[in-house]
């Protein structure tokens, strides 16, 4: 709390206007992110003084996940009640990803902005997803009832000319 307390106006709209780009633990260099890295690098490196994000600077990070199924890949990023779902034949094939890392304090407050996520930056990372085989879908998530932190999907919509599913 002191925290939120100690934040100047300007450091308090930076995370606003960040939490859009938020993708669970992650914030994909795509879309909107990847072009506003070199104009934008005072904001980027101010929220990473503050300690919500790390990578800014450098080459950024890579984020590598696997689909964590036994015969085929699957896996959601997910923000807020969006996120996109990835889909694979191969259970051991691996995603590759450039971000910035969320840390533990950026995980808490980037959720305290009541925004929904950067539809550019989402699309953006789920063809990023797409280049690499994925079967890709944009889903919108529901928290199910009675269990907080599991989410249930209410719709999904698959990216175009994205491989179907084997």
């Amino acid at each position: 709390l002191d925290f939120l307390k100690n934040l100047s106006i300007e450091e308090a709209r930076a995370i606003e206007d960040f939490s859009p780009f938020v993708l669970g633990a992650i914030v994909p260099r795509y879309g909107p992110v990847e072009e506003k890295a070199e104009p934008g690098i005072a904001h980027l490196l101010m929220l990473q003084e503050l300690g919500l994000i790390s990578g800014v600077g450098g080459t950024g990070l890579q984020f590598t996940a696997s689909g964590g199924g036994a015969s085929s890949y699957f896996r959601i990023l997910f923000s807020r009640r969006r996120g996109i779902a990835l889909r694979h034949s191969d259970a051991g094939k691996v995603l590759h990803l450039n971000t910035y890392r969320v840390t533990p304090l950026g995980s808490q407050v980037f959720t305290l902005p009541k925004v929904e996520p950067d539809e550019e930056c989402l699309f953006a990372t789920a063809r990023a997803c797409q280049s690499q085989g994925f079967s890709v879908s944009i889903v919108d998530l529901q928290e199910a009832p009675g269990q907080p932190g599991t989410f249930l999907m209410t719709s999904e919509t698959p990216l175009p000319d994205s491989p179907l599913p084997q």
